[in-house]
């Protein structure tokens, strides 16, 4: 496919978020030198800077909106630059303690037979730029094996983390319907400030999924220690179910995906077509390759081409645009957002999409239901999915 504008590019947005758009990943080889020079472009063509810090905020994009704009330090205001630059030094901080506290946890899990998967933040900054500093992450992310949660859970909390989400333990009856609905848990450590989400199955609609991940994997060394990866034909369709799923309502999500298909990582693509056929997310792929291709101007591999095309995912990309230009409590609320799953997942029956939407850890903050009572849950849930809509709805109109 010819790397083509489309009416849903961004002709009609600002300078800035164009530039936003340019600084969201970091190029190599040929395309490194085009990025220099549309960045060097695009900075000409800025009309408010401050409207750019916003942007690299919004989407998480410090260390490499610095990164980007060193070369065009002239034409960037100094005090911008110096905003970006202690942006990314705090991110890069983070990175690293991110870093050294998955390899505390990795050794423990494992040390106790507990298998262990890291999934994006540092360790894919690692994978992807040979740097954990380069992509920012808010919190860390494990996967292990469902049978062994309650073990993994255990070993966390002996660490010193403490469950946020949700805050207690939930009863049997409970705890069997959150886990078949939701994919892991959130954990804070007060101490080392660290968020940590502990996840028993990865972002697919199917638990049958579960077994592609301790399949489609291999191992890698950082700083001496040996970690098990996903290797990359499965990380890209993790990237794009994972940013597919959420509107990529962050760039930083699309750059990755850039990154992976620009230095063609991919040894076979049609192998990639085909394990995406398996799991069933063929239009999450298509979708993120023509996202690439209209909003990066990157040129995609014939067989990602003719799949685009295949799965007619154009129809998607206004709703997607309009999430990434938007406000990120506004992705993931209403009737709208139900609909543009189904038509993102169309093989996924809707009873699993709305037990998906209407179910959520938050519920059993405001009201804790257990034993018996957990039955209450049910009916209600169409009401707490209403609540949490309009927060989202009226914080929004705050800010």
């Amino acid at each position: 496919m010819e790397a083509q504008h489309s009416s849903t590019r961004i002709t009609e947005v600002s300078p800035e978020f164009c530039l936003a758009l340019a600084i969201a990943w970091l190029p190599s080889g040929a395309f490194a030198e085009h990025q220099t020079l549309l960045i060097k472009k695009l900075c000409g063509e800025v009309r408010s800077w401050d409207a750019v810090l916003v942007l690299v905020d919004r989407h998480r994009i410090p260390a490499l909106a610095y990164t980007n704009l060193l070369g065009s330090a002239g034409i960037v205001p100094e005090r911008i630059m110096a905003a970006l630059k202690m942006r990314s030094q705090k991110a890069r901080h983070q990175a690293l303690a991110h870093t050294a506290e998955i390899s505390r946890v990795h050794k423990i899990l494992t040390q106790q037979g507990i298998a262990c998967l890291p999934l994006k933040g540092s360790i894919l900054s690692i994978q992807l730029y040979g740097d954990p500093g380069v992509r920012q992450a808010n919190d860390i992310d494990i996967l292990i094996q469902a049978k062994e949660f309650e073990r993994a859970e255990k070993l966390l909390l002996a660490e010193g983390y403490q469950r946020q989400s949700p805050p207690f333990a939930l009863p049997p009856d409970s705890g069997k319907l959150m886990n078949s609905v939701i994919h892991h848990f959130e954990y804070h450590h007060p101490q080392r400030k660290i968020m940590l989400e502990l996840h028993w199955r990865g972002n697919f609609y199917r638990s049958q999924s579960n077994k592609y991940f301790w399949e489609y994997n291999t191992k890698t060394n950082i700083a001496g220690q040996e970690y098990t990866v996903l290797n990359e034909d499965l990380q890209l369709l993790y990237l794009c179910t994972h940013g597919a799923y959420h509107k990529y309502f962050r760039i930083k999500w699309l750059g990755d995906i850039a990154k992976i298909i620009s230095e063609n990582r991919i040894s076979s693509w049609e192998r990639v077509i085909e394990i995406a056929t398996e799991l069933q997310v063929l239009r999450s792929l298509a979708l993120s390759v023509l996202l690439i291709n209209q909003l990066f101007l990157l040129p995609i591999p014939d067989a990602l081409s003719k799949l685009a095309k295949q799965e007619t995912v154009q129809d998607l990309v206004p709703e997607v645009i309009e999430a990434i230009l938007g406000k990120e409590e506004e992705v993931s609320g209403g009737i709208k957002n139900i609909v543009f799953q189904k038509r993102l997942n169309p093989s996924v029956s809707i009873a699993t999409i709305l037990k998906t939407m209407l179910v959520c850890r938050d519920d059993l903050k405001l009201v804790h239901f257990s034993g018996q009572l957990f039955w209450l849950y049910i009916p209600l849930r169409p009401a707490f999915w209403i609540w949490r809509h309009y927060l989202a709805t009226e914080n929004s109109k705050k800010k």
